[in-house]
């Protein structure tokens, strides 16, 4: 854990290009590996900085800067077209309450209840929870318990590897 908070802090300091702490250059000074990821964070970090040799077109400029004129001349968007969008959220949370004010109203006589085909639904998944055979939901059951037991050694073994 240390080691990898050192070497996120050598990644930090190089992007920042400030001094490492003292507890990272102690850290440095003991070991080899960190000593080789900071001098190669160092090296892609100076490559990084450093202009590239590109050959471009001679027409890329013109273009670039015809496609910047061509955007400055667009017209903006304009005020009653960006005066409606307001509306959107609003008129959301208005469909959203009366969705809502439906299914919570209790249903009137000679009409269906809204909410009946959902009741169906519920009552069907419990009644198949019921009367699935044992043998069938088995084999899951002891899978779940192999996933449970995996992730309870992977829990163990991570404690015991912290320092």
């Amino acid at each position: 854990m240390k080691m990898w908070l050192a070497r996120l802090r050598i990644s930090v300091a190089a992007d920042l290009t400030t001094s490492l702490p003292k507890w990272v250059q102690r850290q440095l000074d003991r070991s080899p590996e960190l000593r080789r990821q900071y001098a190669s964070v160092l090296a892609l970090d100076r490559s990084l900085r450093q202009p590239l040799p590109v050959n471009t077109p001679s027409l890329l400029h013109s273009r670039i800067m015809q496609a910047v004129r061509a955007e400055r001349s667009r017209p903006a968007a304009t005020a009653s077209h960006l005066g409606w969008r307001w509306l959107t959220a609003p008129a959301g949370a208005v469909v959203i309450l009366l969705g809502l004010l439906c299914l919570t109203r209790p249903a009137r006589e000679g009409h269906a209840p809204a909410v009946g085909p959902a009741l169906t639904a519920l009552d069907l998944g419990r009644q198949l929870t019921q009367t699935v055979p044992i043998a069938a939901v088995q084999p899951l059951t002891e899978e779940w318990l192999r996933v449970n037991r995996d992730l309870e050694g992977t829990a163990r073994f991570l404690l015991a590897s912290m320092p």
